[in-house]
């Protein structure tokens, strides 16, 4: 893992690491024809080298899979007339486009020439123009894509990197043409078209429109159809996970193997038919789900786990999860920086570590106090492992997640046991298939009831918390010194914890004060659109069109991060502004700084300002921000 960081964010020592790793391997080969007596004198010296050279394979692997870095990739082609490319994602639809990522076979400049390189396609279109694994020739040129034009902005172009794409394009229908079909991997091919028919079923037994999107997302991991009500309700009540194919479906999957195969031959070969037929039907499941890094995850330690058990063998869990890592790494080392990775990995050792802890806590008697306890400290011990993760990335922590969990992971599992039931039974009786999907939708329904309830309690969306990385570093090594004083009752890791907290204090603290001195102008960069914040000492006033006012997403994904780190997340009137509306438009005065909003259809002749900007504008050079201090003392100069 720390090879595949330094390698994205140090790249160009791949020849050092090379070579590195080459008599790393020399040396290891050597070692394994040394003495037994001699061998162990210096096994300290073996587990270095093996540990450096983990870390120069991951750093290597992470460089052989990009594909900016080859000479043929698309980057480095200008005056692109077309391109044959192949559809490598099944295309979804974004409002008026339908977006797909594509892969390049070969480019046309002055003549066709090979070429490689993944596009994200946003074909204009009223009905699906494609499918996956079709051939397509595409006029015109792809367009790198472009950063973030507003501070703390979602990084989008670092995002797609990581999935190893680097450039867009938007067109119309008859700019793209059909060359073939079935082009892609066959593997995928056929797993999009199970996930289909599945869905399709689902489509047929289930009526309502959310209670379908949800069975969808839960059952098949397909989330295209969830709206943004369904998400927040389910973020801020803590049960977003339920949502996300994960651990605790591969483990109900995995329970439902274990029941029905539970009578079968005796107790020792059980075992074996235990894992010759759960790893084909849990990798056939991650198979249909989309093979998502949470699926691959569990569905490679639920995999290991059964296979340990047909030979007689208890491995630690912690080994096993390293296991699964370690594969899904060497398959995929830019796993790593996917959130979904983090945080099901996390969640895991959370509850490895933590949960037995928090499980001692209190011994209940009656099975019933059992069971909602077991619940209780998993819950625990996954939010205490994620919750620093969630800040960080979502800004987000849900705090009636123990009440959510007692709903959800029960009826997350009779949801899936009905999903079940319901595929295999739709072939054999529809009327049977039927009542299941009743069952279904009606469970859903109750769930989404109750979770609409928890969301609107006071409280309950903490949405504006704000970690930067070495906050959330900090947070973590004060978490994992209280567990360790807890387990160990050393007065060592007591000291270390209280330094942590008193080192986080100290960087929160220098956060809030910087914010209190600040006093900045902010102009957004929001196509069409025009919004400016006018921050002092954690205050903001903002003045932005009407149209901008109604759309919350634009909001949360262009002005909210500027806001969050200046400690501004709710706007408050304490700002004092001056402004007076003129033919030309509208001036609004503050800190001695004068801003003129005009109208784009007025005349080009403007009063003199300090700044001036179309109420509507399709280009921009990206957001401008003005410290009030630094504005005035170089106007004084």
């Amino acid at each position: 893992m720390l090879g595949i960081v330094c390698s994205v964010f140090m790249p160009g020592f791949q020849v050092i690491a090379a070579t590195a790793a080459s008599v790393l391997m020399i040396l290891l080969i050597v070692f394994s024809f040394l003495k037994r007596k001699l061998f162990l004198k210096f096994n300290w010296f073996y587990g270095l080298i093996i540990v450096w050279l983990c870390f120069g394979i991951g750093y290597l692997r992470l460089f052989t899979e990009k594909d900016d870095t080859k000479t043929n990739h698309l980057m480095h082609y200008e005056d692109i007339e077309a391109y044959r490319a192949v559809v490598v994602s099944q295309p979804v639809q974004k409002g008026k486009f339908y977006r797909s990522t594509i892969r390049l076979k070969s480019a046309k400049t002055k003549e066709w020439e090979p070429a490689i390189g993944k596009v994200n396609l946003y074909v204009r279109a009223s009905q699906l123009p494609f499918r996956y694994g079709d051939e397509l020739l595409v006029e015109g040129r792809p367009q790198r894509v472009s950063g973030p034009k507003n501070p703390e902005e979602f990084n989008y172009r670092r995002y797609l990197s990581f999935l190893n794409v680097f450039h867009q394009q938007f067109a119309d229908s008859m700019d793209v043409h059909i060359l073939s079909h079935e082009q892609a991997n066959a593997f995928i091919s056929t797993s999009i078209r199970v996930r289909s028919y599945f869905s399709s079923l689902l489509h047929q037994y289930i009526e309502g429109n959310k209670e379908l999107a949800i069975a969808n997302a839960l059952l098949l991991g397909n989330k295209d159809e969830l709206d943004n009500e369904i998400k927040n309700t389910y973020a801020a009540s803590g049960a977003m996970h339920v949502l996300a194919v994960s651990g605790l479906h591969v483990g109900i999957i995995y329970l439902i193997i274990l029941v029905v195969l539970k009578y079968t031959l005796r107790e020792r070969k059980k075992e074996w038919i235990v894992a010759v037929v759960a790893i084909p039907l849990l990798w056939g499941y991650a198979f249909i789900t989309g093979l998502s890094p949470s699926v691959l995850r569990a569905v490679t330690l639920f995999s290991i786990l059964a296979l340990g058990r047909a030979v007689g063998r208890k491995a630690d869990m912690v080994n096993m999860l390293a296991v699964s890592a370690f594969i899904l790494l060497m398959y995929n080392p830019f796993l790593l920086m996917q959130v979904g990775f983090q945080l099901s990995y996390v969640a895991v050792l959370g509850i490895i570590y933590i949960y037995p802890i928090v499980r001692k806590l209190w011994m209940p008697s009656s099975r019933l106090c059992i069971f909602i306890w077991d619940i209780t400290a998993i819950s625990i011990a996954a939010q205490v492992a994620t919750f620093p993760l969630s800040i960080l990335y979502f800004h987000r922590f849900a705090p009636y997640f123990l009440v959510s969990n007692l709903l959800v992971i029960p009826a997350a599992t009779i949801m899936v046991w009905l999903g079940v039931l319901l595929f295999s039974t739709s072939w054999v009786s529809t009327v049977l298939a039927g009542w299941l999907g009743v069952a279904l939708e009606e469970l859903i329904r109750l769930v989404n009831y109750v979770l609409s309830g928890i969301y609107h309690l006071p409280g309950s969306n903490w949405d504006s918390l704000y970690l930067d990385i070495p906050q959330t570093w900090v947070l973590y090594l004060i978490i994992f010194g209280f567990i360790l004083f807890v387990v160990q009752q050393k007065n060592a890791w007591a000291v270390a914890t209280s330094l942590g907290i008193v080192a986080l204090t100290v960087l929160i603290g220098v956060r809030w004060v910087q914010n209190n001195r600040t006093q900045q102008l902010v102009v957004y960069d929001i196509p069409n659109h025009y919004a400016i914040d006018f921050i002092q000492s954690g205050s903001v006033q903002s003045i932005m069109d009407s149209s901008l006012m109604k759309m919350e997403d634009n909001i949360h994904f262009h002005i909210k991060p500027q806001r969050l780190l200046k400690g501004t997340a709710v706007q408050k009137t304490s700002v004092n502004l001056a402004w007076k509306q003129l033919p030309q438009g509208k001036v609004i005065v503050w800190n001695g700084i004068s801003v003129f909003i005009r109208d784009v259809k007025a005349a080009n002749q403007d009063p003199s300002f300090d700044f001036v900007l179309n109420s509507k504008s399709n280009q921009s050079n990206g957001a401008v921000l003005v410290d009030v201090d630094n504005f005035h003392s170089k106007h004084k100069n």
